[in-house]
């Protein structure tokens, strides 16, 4: 028979559409970014990125918006799309700077769409990477470690610090690494969690496949 996984060790990964997430964004003029926002960002999260998420979506409806159902998808921010080609703008874009802003607005509200892609990829894993605990968003923050003390100063991947069963975050909270990627209209996110009260074995032979002869 084959052996348990030794560890207590759990993984959970994910995958979100960016596109999706701008469409959400965007609806009803803008107006639903705050709740969603305020349902996949805990309370202090919110609180140090809302800013940025808000900029261009209120710099969005300052120039006229667009309504969803005639705005073309965007390339992600990287530039393998030009904006200002993709981008179906209405009468308000017309004069070639309103143009540009409009261009570089759209550019900005795909990388907020990006982020909070990649954030709920990430507290999606971070769920599916807890079996033994009913996590919800809010019980999850996406902070950036500060440079080490070894003197590497180049930008930190991010953790996720998990409320404590508690509801305390520093008391019984614990950081797990995470892993965050964006390719063209996707984020993904991978997170590895530790749970030594399960034991070892986390994975093991299912009770129908035991004795039997397991090939290729």
């Amino acid at each position: 028979m084959p052996r348990p996984f030794p560890l207590p060790i759990c993984v959970g990964t994910d995958i979100c559409h960016i596109p999706r997430i701008r469409r959400i964004i965007l609806k009803n003029n803008g107006s639903s970014v705050k709740r969603f926002s305020r349902r996949i960002l805990a309370e202090q999260e919110f609180a140090r990125h809302w800013t940025r998420i808000e900029t261009p979506i209120k710099a969005w409806r300052e120039l006229g918006g667009h309504p969803c159902k005639d705005a073309l998808l965007l390339g992600d921010a990287s530039g393998d799309r030009d904006v200002g080609r993709d981008v179906k703008l209405n009468n308000a874009f017309k004069s070639p700077i309103k143009q540009r802003t409009a261009g570089q607005i759209e550019t900005e509200i795909w990388k907020t769409a990006g982020f909070l892609a990649g954030r709920f990829a990430a507290k999606e894993a971070v769920i599916k990477a807890h079996h033994s605990r009913r996590l919800t968003y809010r019980d999850i923050d996406i902070i950036r470690r500060t440079p080490s003390s070894a003197g590497i100063t180049a930008s930190q991947p991010p953790v996720a610090l998990v409320r404590g069963e508690s509801g305390d975050w520093t008391k019984d909270g614990q950081l797990l690494p995470i892993s965050i990627s964006h390719d063209g209209d996707y984020a993904t996110a991978t997170c590895i969690s530790y749970e030594p009260h399960l034991g070892g074995g986390v994975v093991e032979v299912p009770e129908h496949v035991r004795g039997e002869q397991i090939g290729d």
